[in-house]
């Protein structure tokens, strides 16, 4: 079964603390496309340029446009699913929501 967790954060609004992931050639860096991030060293972030129509499932009162979407790296999943079907507890923050 495949899993897809998109999170909605308001623009202008670093709440989280997002650091974008560069990709460095030289002396130089570089956004990676699409665009890449990391929350607390733990989480690993993409936001990709085209998204599912979340219209249909959002209140009317909800604009999208003043959000940004974030898709959560397949891997920071799959790490959690092992680790919970293993009752282990590791770095990753989703293993720590869970067993708290």
């Amino acid at each position: 079964m495949d899993i897809y967790i998109d999170l909605f954060l308001p623009k202008g609004n670093d709440v989280c603390n997002l650091k974008e992931d560069l990709i460095s050639w030289g002396e130089e860096s570089f956004s990676q496309f699409p665009k890449k991030y990391s929350w607390m060293d733990t989480l690993k972030l993409a936001s990709p340029d085209h998204f599912p129509s979340y219209e249909i499932l959002l209140p009317q009162n909800v604009e999208l446009d003043n959000y940004s979407i974030y898709s959560i790296d397949d891997n920071s999943i799959y790490e959690w699913e092992q680790d919970v079907n293993k009752h282990q507890v590791s770095n990753n923050c989703f293993k720590k929501i869970h067993y708290r």
